[in-house]
């Protein structure tokens, strides 16, 4: 199991980065699935961050559906889409908290992990018609999504989810509120896409080797040092996750979150091969977006989201770098 492996080589941060980068987690992409992986993240956008423990049978697990992105407002979207570069929004969004802003932001996703899976046949992106599941069994307290206001503007326990047909993995989407992720929500998320695998269609014959969450930090990018070393990131989303993986042991094998390098509970390094990242993040002569990432989350930021190549000063990066919370 990828959890005691890395548990057991472990014992430095300096030997594991040297594992991890050394070795193929995944098995042969022709041969079958031997575990999931179980991706959380807060938004439609943020799975990069931990690209580089993408293993076979990978169940991404959507939080929220990113629906308060400035970008969905009109007079924004106007300035940073570029629709003669990158894919534009499907369908135009028309404004934050809008169904149009959760779709758009969802088939980004979905266009994403099929173009990816074009250079990878790890990664799921043949998905079958959409499922809605009837309301799931509200374990960690009440869920609530609420758009701007103080108030619960809707409590939806259902999930829509997304399999690969070749079964590779699937997308779990929630709409648990986007900037107001709480973490009993993302508690409940986690816990539902765990226990729930048969009312969500996934595959139940396979042993969850890792629950891995997306990329935070909340220390001004110092990582606990003097200047910048890595991007600092808190966004509200994103430090409930990290509280979550944190706080509550899910009892699902190797359980991390994506951190600066810094971080003083920092213990796994690992790397994106160059050729993913290539896929994610290639720009033409022309400055077409020609990566999977580019091209369908352009929309999403001024001129599209950047990768660094050496060093965190992006969100997204090839090495990247995780605290264990659980291993077992």
């Amino acid at each position: 199991m990828l959890g005691r492996l890395l548990g057991w080589l472990g014992a430095t941060a300096a030997m594991t980065a040297a594992v991890v980068s050394g070795l193929a987690l995944a098995p042969s992409p022709t041969g079958p699935p031997r575990s999931a992986v179980y991706v959380v993240v807060p938004h439609p956008d943020d799975e990069f961050q931990v690209w580089s423990l993408i293993e076979q049978y990978t169940v991404f697990v959507v939080l929220t559906h990113g629906e308060q992105t400035e970008y969905c407002e009109p007079s924004e979207y106007e300035t940073s889409a570029q629709p003669d570069l990158e894919h534009p929004a499907d369908p135009l969004p028309t404004g934050r908290w809008s169904p149009a802003c959760s779709e758009a932001r969802q088939n980004s996703l979905l266009r994403y992990l099929g173009d990816m899976s074009a250079t990878d046949a790890r990664i799921p992106g043949d998905f079958a018609p959409p499922v809605r599941t009837a309301p799931l069994p509200l374990t960690d307290g009440p869920v609530c999504r609420s758009d701007g206001a103080d108030e619960c503007t809707s409590a939806d326990s259902t999930a829509e989810v997304f399999v690969d047909r070749r079964n590779r993995g699937a997308v779990v989407f929630f709409d648990l509120g986007d900037g107001d992720l709480t973490e009993d929500e993302a508690v409940w998320g986690i816990r539902t896409a765990l226990d729930q695998r048969a009312a969500l269609g996934l595959d139940t014959s396979l042993p969850v080797s890792a629950v891995l969450g997306a990329y935070a930090d909340d220390d001004g990018g110092t990582g606990g040092s003097s200047g910048q070393r890595c991007f600092p990131y808190a966004p509200p989303d994103h430090l409930a996750l990290h509280r979550a993986l944190w706080n509550v042991d899910f009892h699902a094998g190797l359980q991390a979150a994506a951190t600066c390098a810094d971080d003083p509970h920092r213990s796994i390094a690992a790397t994106v091969s160059d050729a993913a990242v290539d896929a994610a993040f290639r720009i033409g002569e022309g400055g077409e977006r020609l990566g999977a990432h580019v091209k369908n989350y352009g929309w999403l930021w001024p001129d599209y989201y950047h990768v660094a190549r050496e060093g965190e000063l992006d969100l997204f990066t090839q090495q990247q770098y995780f605290w264990v919370r659980f291993d077992e």
